[in-house]
């Protein structure tokens, strides 16, 4: 192998090596349910499901924060595993467990 085969092949591999990224999804935001946790005295902490329609799916997964997310809205999402990765509506993306999966009916 002569030295410019072995630049090029330095050079060139780490472009063809590179993985693309997660394969968003386009979907709806079709619920987000508030869940009022008691703690000690009057105080309340809050939770949050979502539930998004995508892809002939849906997905519930909960968050202990509140997401930019607007129901009826357009979110984009990607799936991992029992993983999801949600885009929200300011580009904050953000990782939680799916708790339940549902295969979306058409309607008659």
């Amino acid at each position: 192998m002569d030295r410019r085969s072995f630049l090029c092949l330095l050079t060139c591999t780490p472009i063809f090596a590179k993985s693309k990224g997660p394969a968003w999804q386009k979907g709806e935001v079709a619920a987000i349910d508030v869940i009022r946790i008691p703690v000690k005295g009057k105080k309340m902490r809050y939770g949050y499901t979502y539930t998004i329609h995508g892809s002939g799916h849906s997905y519930v997964f909960d968050s202990h924060e509140k997401l930019k997310l607007t129901v009826n809205g357009p979110v984009e999402f990607t799936l991992e595993g029992d993983k999801i990765l949600v885009r929200d509506e300011r580009g904050k993306e953000h990782k939680e467990t799916i708790l339940k999966t549902a295969v979306d009916k058409p309607n008659p």
